[in-house]
């Protein structure tokens, strides 16, 4: 772990036997210096300790700088790191990211230790060998946050149900019977603001499937209470409501067994554990007892685990467990895919700016030869080439080539050496646009010298007015995709050659059009007033149809509609908190979606939890970097608190109109 540079005296006095003895325990940055000498050049944490703590300790008699109390507070937790006192090492580092918010670079480093520690967490209590494994990481006030997201929709209970449910096991088992009556009613009586209140509080939660187990019924799941009180209390009330019955000891934590299910729970004020058999719960908590080898000790999740951030949810799939059925296997196996090791999964949310954060990740097991990974795979991309794009589109797609045509020459064979079953789905649907693209004049001539390309779409304005006007017909949004304007931005290998190629591939698809005018000549025209604005160079084949492009940088946008120009130009210059969410650099496809406005007339028709979902995400960015040695796969979806809420209200009214007939309620 990288620690502050060493300042020049330390390193000066490591060339001598030792260090003068100080004991005015106000200076504070000579006692700093040493300590730093015993931890680093020394080896010896046990007595560095002791002048960490000596720092702090004395802090009143001085007045040290925040920097040099928060570097002393880092030291106390190397060193306590160092010794093996893994508990009181992780509230130093806690302790830093809270008392000293300003000191960017040490706070750095406790996280750092945070992330890549694996300290009384769910997956000690987990075997080594996992098909699945799902946890609640540290849910601290995020789950607080997104519980506004049931405001106003029929979940929101103003009922502390938590609270019910410790005090009054009873009355809480009545209100939920007759709550049950509403179909919504069952789930508001615990989506409360006390109870998420009470779920920021806890260490973590985690389920698991174990490997070599029945995924249909075989599962452990283990919680850690934290600093929540009221949760052992609700555990017990829900022991009581299931009537379970006592079966014996673990470790001194009592054993249950469920009445009507042949699960079994330790309960303890430090953690509960529940398996679907007797054996999972007892093996669980003598391995954490024993701290034997566990899925915090497995490689894979090691790896996957330091990179998961500030996550709050994590995932880890074995390989074979998501892909276990053959036609998903043999799909993988085609695409090149089975290559891959464990799959792991990072949510998180970023309340600044609302958004949901995914990524996906997994590593080759072995560097891939000449097969259809290597075909699919694309170079990275700058990502300021997507910051003219209008944040309207309806979607678009971006990715890069060394040699464009070759490239997606290479990605239409490899689809095409899926199974007949598949290429009937999606892949066989993908693959006929970009065949008709690399064998029809002009396009194919243009994609010979291209270096990346976007393709999007952009709604009809018309359509848009016209589905926000009429609102005696209920919601028309979805018809603005009817008809899109679609638009391209191209990047040439080289300038003057690749716009010549475009003027000659326009000149073409112009004159090919029904009814075209014979004699047609490029004409300039300013998009707007102003010496920076673009200049469209355009044709005009038939009246109001005018294919051109302009240029922006390096950047040639073609698109039929000199509206769709000025929203590029637009686009360029929105501050980034306006505009979509740009990828990291490093990224191979970029694939950009507005679903709300495709999904909202399909609403509508179907009540699925898949389209009503995506009915409510106002934008989602999905970005890939493919390597010889690995995938990553990050989404982002903006707005997330009203796209739960939204999704929250529609569920409720899907449910609503599958309530039973005949009922009160």
């Amino acid at each position: 772990m990288r620690l502050p540079p060493l300042p020049l005296t330390i390193i000066l006095l490591a060339f001598t036997a030792g260090l003068p003895a100080v004991e005015d325990s106000g200076d504070t940055e000579l006692l700093l210096e040493k300590a730093i000498f015993l931890e680093a050049i020394r080896g010896k944490p046990e007595e560095a300790l002791q002048l960490y703590r000596r720092i702090q300790d004395g802090a009143q008699k001085g007045n040290p700088t925040d920097h040099a109390m928060a570097r002393a507070l880092l030291g106390e937790a190397t060193c306590l790191d160092a010794t093996g006192k893994d508990q009181l090492a992780r509230e130093k580092f806690q302790a830093i990211i809270d008392r000293y918010p300003l000191q960017e670079e040490i706070r750095d480093i406790a996280r750092g230790y945070i992330r890549s520690r694996l300290w009384d967490t769910p997956a000690s209590y987990m075997p080594e060998e996992m098909l699945f494994y799902a946890e609640m990481v540290k849910p601290g006030e995020e789950l607080i946050r997104l519980s506004k997201a049931i405001r106003s929709t029929p979940f929101e209970n103003p009922i502390d149900a938590s609270r019910t449910l410790a005090t009054d096991p009873e009355g809480a088992a009545a209100a939920l019977e007759e709550s049950s009556k509403n179909p919504a009613g069952w789930i508001s009586a615990f989506l409360n603001k006390s109870l998420f209140r009470e779920l920021s509080k806890m260490g973590g939660i985690a389920i698991g499937i174990p490997a070599g187990g029945n995924p249909a019924k075989d599962f452990i799941a283990v919680l850690l209470p934290g600093e929540s009180d009221a949760l052992s209390g609700y555990i017990t009330s829900l022991l009581s409501l299931a009537q379970a019955k006592r079966v014996g000891f673990i470790q001194d934590l009592p054993l249950y067994k469920m009445e009507e299910e042949d699960t079994f729970l330790a309960a303890g004020e430090n953690v509960v554990v529940m398996g679907s058999s007797r054996r999972m719960v007892e093996d669980a908590v003598k391995r954490y007892s024993s701290q034997s080898t566990s899925l915090a000790t497995n490689p894979d999740f090691l790896n996957a685990w330091s990179r998961k951030e500030d996550a709050l949810m994590f995932f880890f799939l074995d390989n074979d467990f998501p892909f276990s059925r053959p036609e998903n296997r043999k799909a993988i196996e085609t695409l090149g895919l089975a290559g891959f090791g464990a799959i792991s999964i990072a949510i998180s949310t970023t309340p600044s700016t609302d958004r949901l954060h995914a990524t996906l990740w997994a590593r080759r097991e072995s560097p891939p030869g000449t097969n259809t990974w290597s075909r699919l795979t694309t170079a990275p991309i700058d990502p300021g080439i997507i910051r003219p794009i209008p944040p309207e589109s309806l979607g678009f797609i971006a990715f890069s080539a060394r040699d464009m045509k070759t490239k997606l020459t290479e990605i239409s064979a490899a689809l095409g050496t899926l199974s007949g079953e598949q290429k009937n789905s999606n892949a066989g649907r993908l693959r006929a646009p970009l065949t008709w693209l690399l064998e029809t004049e002009p396009f194919n001539s243009v994609l010979a010298e291209v270096r990346s390309v976007i393709i999007g779409s952009y709604p009809n304005a018309a359509l848009l007015k016209l589905s926000s006007s009429v609102k005696e017909l209920g919601n028309l949004s979805g018809l603005q995709i009817y008809r899109p304007l679609y638009f391209a931005a191209i990047e040439f290998r080289e300038s003057v050659a690749g716009e010549k190629i475009l003027r000659d591939a326009l000149g073409k698809y112009a004159a090919s059009l029904p009814g075209a005018s014979k004699n047609l000549e490029f004409r300039d025209q300013r998009l707007k007033a102003g010496e920076n604005s673009a200049t469209h160079h355009y044709l005009e084949p038939l009246l109001g149809i005018r294919p051109g492009y302009i240029r922006i940088e390096n950047q040639f946008i073609i698109a039929m509609s000199p509206e769709i120009l000025k929203a590029t130009l637009r686009s360029r210059y929105l501050d980034d908190k306006s505009r979509l969410p740009l990828p990291t650099p490093g990224v191979s496809k970029v694939l950009y979606l507005r679903p709300k406005p495709i999904f909202s007339a399909l609403a509508m028709l179907q009540k699925s939890i898949p389209v009503l979902t995506l009915k409510n995400i106002k934008a989602a960015v999905i970005s890939t970097r493919e390597e010889e040695d690995g995938l990553e796969v990050d989404l982002v979806i903006s707005d997330l608190i009203p796209a739960l809420n939204g999704f929250l209200k529609d569920y409720a009214a899907a449910m609503e109109e599958q309530k039973p007939a005949g009922s009160d309620n």
